[in-house]
């Protein structure tokens, strides 16, 4: 009785809502600007409490500290922290656990961007409890996770259509990040980027009031942080150019390093056949063990890359150290099961990794720029090889420092740390993790679902065939009856030789009697692209894009035409089979 309560209070608010609009005469069009408006405030609202309720968490593990006179009880909070975090997932939200932004985008892909509501509050619990206990882990990616579901549930509260709920997902996904790091261009370009890997016009402008509301409404309430960045100023050298390649060519290689180490991480602690409660207090433990040689080892490292930018000396053995520490602490908070991001971390990473180099190269160049410039490149190229995301990395740390001076060094270490990292590992840690659910990305599509077919499945054989010296005037009557928009072309030889269409009989018609008098192979459109019959449909589908044609000859092994395969073909058949493979997920 009350869920049916709950179920008639949500239909009237919606009703209501839609009657407002209605009677204000706001055109449909701006209805999704405004609710991406609400979005917006609401998750920088939430933002500002997500980040009290961790500084809360943190001051407590802070007083138990500063009380005990063991050093060794810092090694004892995370694992606490871990233990109260399994508790929260298991009997709140079991698929909760991790960085959240893979299933973020699992929801866009698989779920119509349809996101639990009730989730909200078992991932703000578990990530304020693990970050708060001294975890290795950030706030950015369970910031993106949240607004995705603020963003998700207004589409389901208005019933508004996938597409819509989509782009609010995309909207909740910017918001937060916005507001996290103040960044509301970065937030755009890591939504388009990342989260619905698409930059059609359709979703811009949403996404941009969603992205602008939150950074302001965030920073109105908290004011920026990260100020330490502030101060960091290039002056442009074009020779130093190859040493910030240098810094994206090793970052690129580590950020690979690092989603290995981590996906490594979670199959190992999968196969542990222990309760799952346990596994986030067991990684919690080995974490707490790093800590005792450097506590700011804990959450987004942030004081270690301040006093980095400050100019603290530290030796090359030092950062490389801290470097290794990190990777290793972060891998197992979130690959035990606790809750966090990587976006904090894999910053940090990239600070030292920056650091690391500046050092190397300063006694064999005296105008090098400040050690800051590196640790920027180092940031920036770190996280555009994690997340193959280059575009939203640049822009995020253009925005973190309040200037866009570093465009160019980040600009020469963001891409060429995409391009080591993608020629070295095919996924990125999100797309990675979508790898082990059994979904595989490629350009936005998952090309798993493309696997159930094969070529001779989907093609077309009763296309009709006309010889070649046929006008196009005999022509038009038979592609008028026919089921298809295409036509054959024959040669001498009875072998296809072409394709004739509506589209390339168009100049002919408007050319009236010339034009109809000229004949099949005139008009025809060659192609030597070709796929076999035994193929599978990814190997079609790579073709299309490459080719940019809407369609493919099919041969058979001897090599001889058997049919044609048509690429609205394909994604009819991808998003069948799409379907198909959400229910069977959901059930």
């Amino acid at each position: 009785m009350p869920y049916r309560r709950t179920k008639s209070l949500w239909r009237s608010i919606r009703i209501y809502i839609h009657l407002a609009f209605r009677r204000l005469r706001i055109p449909s069009a701006r209805f999704l600007d405004l609710i991406a408006i609400v979005v917006g405030y609401l998750t920088a609202l939430l933002g500002y409490c997500f980040l009290i309720g961790i500084e809360w968490v943190t001051g407590v593990s802070q007083a138990i500290v500063s009380a005990s006179s063991s050093p060794y009880i810092i090694v004892l909070i995370p694992a606490v922290g871990g233990l109260i975090c399994g508790l929260i997932l298991h009997f709140l939200a079991m698929g909760q656990k991790g960085i959240g932004v893979p299933e973020v985008i699992h929801a866009v892909l698989m779920k119509s961007g349809i996101l639990k509501a009730r989730s909200l509050f078992a991932k703000y619990s578990a990530t304020t409890v693990t970050v708060g206990s001294f975890g290795s882990a950030g706030t950015e990616g369970p910031i993106i996770h949240m607004g995705s579901i603020l963003g998700s549930w207004m589409g389901q509260l208005l019933n508004l259509s996938p597409q819509s709920r989509k782009t609010l997902v995309g909207c909740g996904a910017a918001a937060g990040l916005s507001a996290m790091f103040n960044a509301p261009i970065g937030g755009v370009l890591f939504s388009l980027e990342v989260i619905l890997g698409t930059f059609s016009p359709g979703v811009f402008t949403p996404i941009i009031l969603a992205s602008v509301v939150s950074s302001v409404t965030f920073h109105s309430i908290l004011e920026a942080h990260n100020a330490f960045l502030f101060n960091i100023h290039y002056v442009e050298q074009v020779w130093e150019v190859l040493c910030f390649v240098l810094v994206g060519g090793v970052c690129g290689v580590l950020s690979v390093l690092f989603i290995r180490v981590l996906s490594l991480s979670s199959k190992i602690f999968g196969m542990i056949s222990i309760p799952y409660v346990i596994k986030p207090a067991i990684g919690g433990l080995l974490v707490g063990f790093f800590l005792l040689y450097s506590q700011d080892l804990a959450g987004g490292s942030y004081p270690l890359i301040e006093s980095l930018v400050k100019g603290e000396s530290m030796t090359i053995k030092v950062l490389l150290l801290l470097l290794l520490l990190k990777m290793m602490a972060t891998c197992l908070t979130v690959g035990s099961g606790g809750c966090g991001g990587v976006f904090s971390p894999s910053l940090a990473m990239g600070a030292f990794v920056g650091a690391a180099i500046h050092q190397v190269l300063s006694p064999m160049i005296p105008e090098i720029s400040s050690v800051g410039i590196y640790i920027m490149v180092g940031m920036g190229s770190f996280v555009a090889g994690t997340i193959h995301g280059p575009i939203g990395a640049i822009l995020i740390l253009c925005e973190m420092t309040g200037n866009y001076s570093v465009i160019l060094p980040l600009l020469a270490g963001c891409v060429v740390s995409t391009i080591v990292a993608r020629s070295l590992f095919e996924y990125s840690i999100y797309t990675n993790k979508l790898v082990e659910m059994g979904i595989y990305l490629k350009d936005g599509y998952d090309l798993d679902v493309l696997k159930t077919y094969h070529v001779e499945d989907l093609m077309e054989t009763d296309i009709l065939s006309v010889p070649y010296d046929m006008h196009v005037r005999e022509i038009l009557p038979l592609l008028h009856d026919s089921p298809h928009e295409h036509v054959l072309v024959r040669d001498e030889d009875d072998r296809i030789e072409g394709v004739i269409s509506y589209y390339d009989l168009t100049p002919f018609i408007l050319k009236k009697d010339k034009g109809l008098d000229r004949i099949a192979r005139e008009a025809m459109h060659e192609t030597h692209h070709y796929v076999y019959a035994s193929d599978p449909v990814i190997k079609a589908y790579d073709k299309f894009l490459m080719k940019e044609s809407s369609y493919l000859l099919v041969l058979d092994k001897q090599h001889v035409y058997t049919g044609i395969v048509f690429k609205s073909d394909i994604m009819r058949s991808y998003r069948k089979a799409l379907h198909q493979k959400s229910l069977a997920m959901t059930h």
